[in-house]
Order: structure tokens, then sequence, then C-alpha cells
């Protein structure tokens, strides 16, 4: 639970005199000195106007030192950070000295943007390795080796466990305490001048470059695949309907994913024809927001016009699809991700 507390409390300090705070009244006493001795030095010299000018840039970092607040930091402080961003950010050579659990923790994190495919590869493995014990973790392993050649069944088994996005607990509740995790990590971080690192699930279309470069998974993946994009469901994994799948975002903390989530639907256009199709998905996206799910986006483009406009692009330069938290005309798009969007489920209401 959260509780805020009033700006005006939380920025509450207790004044000494004239409605300045003891360390604004020593910064201001500082800098009124600093300032006025530069002009009492120099103005027989060069005059009255020319030393207040030099004494103006001694003075006012002396006065910022006790007024100037940043995410928490003073103005020098805050300088220094940003000095450092500015002339010392080389690139880093990381090495790592953490311990297993906090190398597992960051691991957990980097998952967010593919969710799916980290949640549906421990649900398949539990399932299938531990549950049924039908395999082994060396079969496993070998199955992935080899892109599940020559290991059909076991990857049939490994697809038919549970999956994130059917309002199967068996798969969701690992979301969540994943996801909590993330959000619980998320906040512990700030950046470089103090801001607040926010949590978020969508990767925006990096799922498509990020599963080029990723092996087979225990989920029944094959290599070089895309991944899941988002909070979405892996392509073709989301059995049974939109609605089922908004039920799994509904247990999801979303007013703590302060970064955003993405959730991808595709739907027939026959749906959504008529008054009928109207009231049905205006029925849906009430009961999106009444289950507290913070976004979705719709696709509705019937499967074969996708498949036309790959053929003869010229003939379809005006279709417009929902990509991933962007729109963009389908035949402008790189054949790798019109084929992931091709992959999604179109569903039916």
């Amino acid at each position: 639970m959260v509780i805020e507390i009033n700006k005006d409390i939380d920025r509450y300090k207790e004044s000494v005199v004239m409605g300045l705070t003891a360390k604004q009244l020593i910064f201001s006493v500082a800098s009124v000195a600093a300032g006025g001795g530069i002009v009492l030095l120099l103005y027989r010299y060069i005059g009255l106007t020319p030393s207040v000018y030099v004494a103006i840039p001694v003075a006012a970092p002396i006065a910022l030192g006790g007024f100037y607040s940043f995410n928490g930091m003073g103005f020098y402080e805050y300088m220094g950070r940003k000095m450092r961003m500015l002339f010392a950010n080389r690139p880093l050579a990381y090495v790592s000295t953490e311990g297993e659990e906090t190398i597992r923790e960051i691991r957990m994190e980097e998952e967010a943007e593919k969710k799916a495919d980290f949640i549906d590869s421990l649900a398949a493995v539990r399932q299938v390795i531990f549950h049924d014990k039908a395999y082994t973790m060396k079969d496993l392993a070998e199955a992935i080796k080899n892109d599940f050649v020559g290991y059909e069944n076991l990857q049939k088994k490994l697809l038919a466990a549970p999956k994130w996005g059917n309002n199967d607990d068996r798969a969701d509740l690992i979301v969540s305490e994943l996801t909590a995790r993330i959000i619980e990590k998320a906040e512990s971080y700030k950046g470089m001048l103090g801001n607040k690192k926010l949590p978020a699930l969508y990767p925006v279309s990096s799922n498509v470059p990020q599963g080029m470069s990723v092996a087979a998974l225990p989920s029944g993946r094959r290599a070089w695949k895309p991944l899941a994009d988002g909070c979405s469901p892996s392509q073709g994994q989301d059995k049974l309907g939109p609605t089922a799948i908004i039920q799994s975002l509904s247990k999801l903390p979303h007013e703590c994913i302060d970064g955003g989530t993405l959730l991808n639907i595709k739907l027939t256009p026959a749906i959504v024809n008529g008054a009928e199709g109207k009231s049905r998905l205006s029925a849906f996206i009430k009961t999106f927001i009444d289950l507290n799910v913070f976004h979705v986006q719709f696709n509705v483009v019937n499967h074969t016009i996708l498949r036309k406009a790959q053929l003869n692009p010229e003939e379809y330069k005006s279709l417009l699809v929902r990509v991933a938290g962007y729109s963009a005309y389908f035949v402008e798009l790189s054949k790798e991700i019109q084929e992931d969007i091709l992959s999604r489920t179109a569903h039916e209401l």
C-alpha cells in the first residue's frame, strides 16, 4: 500500500530567520560576503559595474548551494554528476562481482521485455520435467541444443504445457511473482541525475531482432524466431480467446508498472462488423477497464489480406497496422516484423 505524502509537508523545512532555513541563511551570507569582497577589492581599479560582473559568477554558485535542489541532490552534487556525465562518461567494461543470487535477479529483470517466453519456459519445465516426469533435464538440454530436431515429441509436450494468456494460474502466478521482483528492483535504482527508474513491460517491436539472437527455448519455441512482445502471449499460444488474455493480464499490478505495458490483440473483421459486432467490442473494452488492465491495442485485419499485401505491396500501400505502441504501413515494415504480426492469433469475440 502506498501512502501519498502532501507535497507541502514533504518539502517542509524549519525556517530560522526571514523564512530561510539554516542552510539557506549560511549560503546567502557566504555569497554576499564573497561577492561584496570582490567588489570592494576591484571597484577602485575597474569601476563598480565591471567589478559586479566579476563578482556575480563567484557569488551565484555559492547562493545556489543553499537554495537549489533536484531529486534530493544539492547544487554541487547535481553539477558534479552533470559534469561526469558530459565529460567522463566513458564506455564501461563491466566485470561482475555479484553473487549468484544477484546475477539471478538481474537476469530476471532482463526478462521483462520477453516475459511470456520466460514464463512459458518455466511453466513447461515444471509441468513436463518435474510434474509429469516424462523427460529429464538432460533430454531437454539436448533438445534445445538441436533446436528440437529429433525431439519433436518432447517439443509437442512443451508446447502443450500451461502458457501465459490463457487464464491458467499455473503460468499466470509465475508472471505475478516475476513482475513483483522487477518492480522491486527497478525502484531501487536511480539514474546519474537522481531520476527514478520506471519498470516497463514493452519492447516496441525489438522482440523481433532480439529473437534472431536467441536459440530454442524450453517453452517449445524454435531458434531465432521472434520473442513475445510486451505483455502479449507468445505467438499462437493464446488458445482460449481475448477474454482469457485480459484475465491473465488482470493479475499484474499495472498501477505499479509506471513505464507502461503493451498488449497486442488481433481480431477478425467479421467479429466487429455491424451493430452486434460493435456491441461485442464495446463489452470487451468495458471488461478490460473493469479488470484494471492499462493498455490494449487492436489489429482488425484479415490474415489473407496481409499475405496479399506481402506479395503485391504496390496494391496495399495504404494498409495501416498496429505494430507495438505505434502504427505503420504494413508494406513498409521489414519482412520479419510482417511475419511477427501475421503470427499473432486472430481472435473472435
